[in-house]
């Protein structure tokens, strides 16, 4: 009998942090175990978050909001969670 593993579900609220995008995801998408979904909120950036993004879209949902916060952000991408569990990675803290 195959193994079956549970469905996780990253979440990544960033906000101007696109120069720590993409080690983060390409982090997350290498793991031995990938994650069932992974969904990026970005939280109103102004700098080249857009751009690297732009990358992984076949393997991300992406989401854009105004600038509302980290909680907000987080709140538009559980609406959107599949997953049996949950991980929140925050690509840095905001400012």
């Amino acid at each position: 009998m195959p193994q079956t593993y549970p469905k996780i579900t990253v979440l990544i609220p960033t906000f101007n942090r696109a120069e720590y995008l993409a080690e983060c995801l390409d982090s997350i998408i290498t793991q031995t175990l990938p994650p069932h979904q992974i969904i990026v909120v970005n939280d109103g950036s102004t700098d080249q978050t857009v751009k690297v993004i732009e990358n992984y879209l076949k393997s991300i949902e992406y989401f854009e909001t105004n600038q509302f916060g980290k909680p907000c952000a987080i709140n538009h991408g559980l609406e959107r969670t599949l997953g049996e569990y949950l991980w929140i990675f925050d690509t840095a803290c905001y400012n």
